[in-house]
């Protein structure tokens, strides 16, 4: 794949330029905005304190894991597992 090396300097520069793309290149472009926009997302208060609720419970041995009953590769929307205390 050929290096582009080019200075954008407002959206419509970057816009004018997508066209002119592989759509590999495209998509490259796609995941490389994607991760950099998860790395910007920070958890909410409400998340935080969800998983700050889900660790006490992982360390005081008081959560539940969901186990197949089967091992078939795929399961009924009804197949929904046995309920088994964790282990750590």
């Amino acid at each position: 794949m050929p290096a582009y090396v080019v200075f954008m300097s407002s959206v419509q520069e970057i816009e004018a330029a997508l066209p002119k793309l592989s759509r590999a290149e495209m998509e490259q472009v796609r995941a490389w905005i994607d991760d950099l926009l998860e790395d910007q997302l920070e958890p909410t208060d409400e998340v935080k304190a969800k998983l700050d609720q889900s660790r006490r419970a992982i360390a005081e041995d008081r959560c539940t894991t969901r186990q197949p009953e089967s091992d078939l590769p795929f399961r009924s929307k009804r197949d929904h597992g046995k309920i088994q205390p964790c282990s750590n």
